[in-house]
């Protein structure tokens, strides 16, 4: 059943309200479980050569490192690298034997799916008996041009990932941490969904596919260790609407004042491929959607665009300056930066489907809404 006119349950409201039901628990785990990295090899010799079974007696070149444990405030573990053999090594590292803290997950969990129902319960829409909603995808003709089915992506690919982090911190195996944050923010996503059906505007299972995918494309981004190569970002910007004498009557939210992008970082791409990219470690290339004048403007000025754009590579730029990821409040740094597409630090062109031409070189922000 097509959605009537109102107020849409937003993934972006969904987003924020679970991440705030879940944030002070999860501050509070990160400083309680957080630990200190430390480095025991020296960055002048390659990490294969203490791996190299021919290793001879002596090669010692660090004697010893102080490792930052668990101890009394008076002690201090010190390891002799001069005696390790390959074989000690592996039970260097070796998985922590530290336990999952179980409470701390089921607080994070809680408070994920706490958020979600405050959503679903303070979105204000026109109940009605279940119903169903086929929404569609990203065609011309849909009440957001596909602007919502991107926000869908975003916004639970980045809780998905940040979820998935918090897990491994509070003691998880990398690979459970990963799928328990998949889970949770599936969870949250289907709470949505089902508070959907029960209003005007109905389960649209197009959004939870769009859900999972970006989920699952957190946990792949993860898994293999591309978090430094590929991202994927929210962003505002600049959009006039109608005057309000001549707005139509659309549907849902209006998304012209939001973008989304799916990031290729430099800095990781070119260490993949070998290749110093010197002052470019600092950009990132991005692929953009978004649609304008789908909730006020009359339909010939609607636009559904794809953009490309070069930006600043903000968490390349924290790195350089030495803002510490490990500590709790370098890794709130660092999530606002992954997540949110500052304004004005790119420039793209941008095709509109709808008319078929580019326009640009802009940010984004350049929209005639009509009379």
């Amino acid at each position: 059943m097509a959605p009537t006119p109102g107020r849409r349950s937003l993934p972006w409201e969904a987003f924020t309200r679970a991440i705030g039901g879940a944030a002070v628990l999860w501050l509070a785990a990160g400083s309680a479980l957080a630990t200190e990295s430390f480095q025991i090899f020296s960055p002048s010799i390659p990490l294969e050569r203490y791996f190299d079974p021919d290793l001879d007696d002596g090669f010692s070149p660090l004697r010893q490192v102080s490792l930052s444990q668990s101890l009394a405030p008076d002690e201090q573990l010190t390891l002799d690298v001069g005696a390790l053999r390959p074989g000690d090594l592996a039970q260097l590292f070796a998985p922590s034997s530290r336990q999952p803290s179980r409470f701390w997950s089921t607080a994070v969990i809680g408070g994920v799916v706490a958020g979600a129902v405050v959503s679903v319960l303070g979105a204000g829409h026109e109940g009605r008996g279940f119903n169903f909603a086929n929404e569609e995808w990203f065609q011309e003709g849909t009440y957001a041009g596909g602007a919502d089915k991107a926000s869908h992506f975003v916004m639970y690919n980045a809780l998905s990932r940040e979820l998935g982090v918090s897990f491994q911190r509070m003691g998880y195996a990398k690979s459970r941490a990963l799928w328990m944050g998949f889970g949770t923010a599936m969870a949250a996503g289907l709470i949505t969904e089902i508070g959907d059906g029960l209003t005007n505007f109905g389960f649209a299972w197009q959004d939870l596919l769009v859900d999972a995918l970006g989920s699952g494309t957190a946990v792949l981004v993860s898994h293999y260790n591309l978090d430094d190569t590929v991202g994927f970002r929210y962003g505002k910007v600049s959009a006039d609407q109608p005057a309000e004498c001549c707005r139509t009557a659309g549907i849902g939210k209006d998304y012209s004042q939001e973008i989304y992008t799916a990031d290729l970082k430099i800095e990781g791409f070119a260490r993949r491929i070998h290749v110093r990219p010197g002052p470019a470690r600092f950009l990132m290339l991005s692929m953009t959607y978004g649609s304008k004048g789908y909730r006020f403007s009359l339909p010939e000025f609607r636009q559904r665009n794809v953009g490309i754009e070069l930006g600043l590579n903000f968490p390349s730029i924290l790195s350089a300056v030495g803002v510490p990821e490990q500590k709790w409040w370098g890794r709130i740094i660092y999530i606002f930066f992954n997540f949110v597409r500052i304004p004005f630090t790119q420039i793209g062109y941008y095709y509109d489907l709808n008319k078929g031409k580019w326009h640009g070189p802009d940010a984004g922000n350049v929209y005639d809404p009509g009379p």
